[in-house]
């Protein structure tokens, strides 16, 4: 089965599984195996997972892809994506993320170097889905609903100047 909505994260120091998709994988929840640390979110929050698994997963196609068994650790919720790979599994494939470019490189089992592609539109949405409430602008006069990303361009009045000096 193809997963979607995967988020690449050279700052994660673990592969993350959420358990609606692995329930959707049609996996047998019987084989998680239960561990009792919790993992730290970037922004401080203290999350407990639900236990450990080791899954089989291919990253890319069957020609150009790269076939490996993974440890994601389960948990619950995992907002808006199904599956944060970290730097376990970035490194195992020696990656390469250029992040401007939506793009992963890696080696691939014949040694090929494989590419995918990240869908702009797609990770738009899955950001947007993660916004938290209280980050959205205060309902000043008139834009009721409306969230930062929806407003207007500012003007150049609205401009900060920048001053570069020369060194030397």
């Amino acid at each position: 089965m193809r997963v979607k909505r995967i988020l690449i994260d050279t700052g994660s120091s673990s592969d993350i599984m959420s358990m609606e998709c692995l329930s959707r994988l049609a996996h047998d929840l019987k084989t998680i195996e239960s561990i009792h640390y919790p993992i730290i979110g970037f922004g401080g929050s203290i999350i407990h997972p639900v236990g450990v698994i080791n899954l089989s997963v291919r990253i890319g196609g069957r020609k150009d892809g790269r076939k490996m068994v993974v440890d994601f650790l389960i948990v619950k919720d995992l907002t808006a994506y199904n599956v944060i790979l970290g730097r376990p599994t970035l490194n195992k494939i020696k990656a390469i993320v250029v992040t401007h470019l939506m793009l992963l490189k890696y080696v691939c089992d014949d040694g090929a170097i494989g590419t995918i592609h990240g869908d702009q539109q797609q990770a738009r949405d899955c950001y947007l889905t993660t916004l938290n409430p209280s980050t959205w602008k205060k309902d000043p006069a008139g834009t009721r609903g409306k969230r930062k990303y929806e407003e207007e361009p500012p003007t150049p009045s609205e401009s900060i100047p920048v001053k570069i000096e020369k060194s030397g």
